[in-house]
């Protein structure tokens, strides 16, 4: 994760903490570990364990009106969507 991309991911966490602690608390908020380089065997073993590609960075399972989840994907400037 780029160093831009890292503080933002800092500041959202830190907001939703403070914000809808319920939702940390009740686990209705949490990150996504998909991203980084990883050697072949490392990568290999996540693939088999369920580890997607292109899965958002994080989750919020919480109802709000039509919807039902929340899904936030990080990128820096000038980063793309795989």
């Amino acid at each position: 994760m780029r160093q831009q991309e890292y503080r933002i991911a800092c500041a959202i966490c830190d907001y939703v903490a403070r914000q809808y602690p319920q939702h940390v608390r009740d686990k209705r908020f949490f990150a996504i570990e998909n991203g980084g380089h990883r050697n072949k065997v490392t990568a290999g073993r996540l693939k088999r364990a369920g580890v997607t590609p292109g899965v958002s960075d994080y989750c919020i399972t919480t109802p709000c009106g039509p919807y039902s989840t929340l899904w936030i994907e990080l990128k820096h400037e000038g980063g793309k969507l795989s």
